[in-house]
């Protein structure tokens, strides 16, 4: 899943405009609702809520490329993950800054050349 969720999003760089960075897109933008109902319905499964999910899939990061249409469908998820302690505020706070339209980032980026 996390590997599908780079596949297009990685070769889309400046070098690559117009025609072939939107056809890029749009195939990245079908992988993402594929992922995001795939990785919804794992998370709603009995199997999971009884198991759980291993560190090896960033379900957070797929959140974080989900198209808005599922922010409901999200959202109780990523609340009980952030209740149980399986979800670090700031991840919580990454995916409902991309669910709710990516305004005023929860976060802020400082580098550091030191």
């Amino acid at each position: 899943m996390i590997y599908k969720d780079q596949l297009y999003r990685s070769k889309i760089t400046k070098n690559n405009t117009g025609m072939v960075a939107d056809s890029l897109l749009k195939l990245q933008k079908k992988i993402d609702v594929e992922n995001t109902k795939q990785l919804i319905t794992l998370m709603n499964s009995k199997c999971y809520q009884k198991c759980g999910i291993n560190d090896s899939v960033p379900y957070f990061l797929i959140f974080t490329h989900s198209p808005r249409e599922f922010k409901n469908q999200i959202f109780p998820i990523i609340k009980n993950e952030l209740k149980k302690g399986k979800l670090p505020v700031l991840q919580y706070d990454f995916v409902m800054w991309h669910l709710n339209g990516r305004i005023k980032a929860p976060f802020k980026i400082e580098i550091n050349d030191k």
